[in-house]
């Protein structure tokens, strides 16, 4: 069969008990063109809920509005809610971070400490030397890598992985102590007015404004 058309849209397939079955008749054409019992390759990514996207920042903006200045940006919390989930890579610095040159110079004062303190046994010499075995440890952790916030850009996250991300990313600040339930409650009657924008995306075909241009964040950072 020939190459895609790259100007054609992919295929939409709607998930059934039986499996899945195409979404439109398009869909239904285009899948008949290959014979029963082919084996062809494909790649399952749910398209995102851009309204659960814009509930997701709309609720961020709010927690922010009551932080007391906390946190600068909604996009500030956004990544300090991507590092408590684990939504992190390493990043290897071109010399020792920080926190890595303050543990240095505790360690150097925690051994002259020890020095001036003598080789006799005494109260202060016990915990120098314990002070010294969790610098140490610390030094597994604080090093020339530091950890910085993932990505959960629209072509990285499909909408199963966001539903989840978002569930678990209420729950984080409900533990900070936001009144999430109120917020989510408040912001979808805020985004109920944008119900104009929805269906140009949502039925499958139709093409939508850009995101920037309808509000909502592309997260690609």
């Amino acid at each position: 069969m020939a190459k895609r058309n790259p100007e054609q849209p992919k295929l939409l397939l709607e998930r059934t008990l039986n499996g899945f079955s195409p979404a439109t008749p398009w869909d239904q054409e285009t899948l008949a063109q290959y014979s029963i019992g082919s084996t062809v390759e494909a790649q399952i990514f749910q398209r995102r809920s851009l309204p659960r996207l814009r509930l997701y920042w709309t609720v961020l903006h709010d927690c922010v509005a009551n932080s007391e200045n906390k946190y600068g940006s909604a996009e500030d919390l956004h990544s300090a809610i991507k590092i408590a989930l684990g939504y992190t890579h390493k990043v290897k610095l071109m010399g020792d971070g920080p926190g890595a040159v303050l543990l240095k110079a505790l360690k150097f004062a925690l051994t002259e400490i020890g020095r001036i303190a003598g080789s006799q046994p005494s109260l202060l010499g016990t915990l120098v030397q314990k002070a010294l075995k969790v610098a140490d440890q610390l030094d597994e952790h604080i090093g020339d890598t530091i950890l910085m916030p993932g990505s959960i850009a629209l072509d990285r996250m499909d909408e199963a992985e966001f539903k989840v991300f978002f569930d678990r990313a209420m729950n984080e600040l409900r533990k900070a102590g936001y009144p999430v339930d109120a917020l989510l409650e408040e912001s979808e009657k805020k985004l109920a007015r944008l119900q104009p924008y929805r269906g140009a995306y949502n039925n499958g075909r139709g093409k939508a404004p850009p995101l920037r241009d309808r509000g909502v964040k592309d997260e690609a950072a």
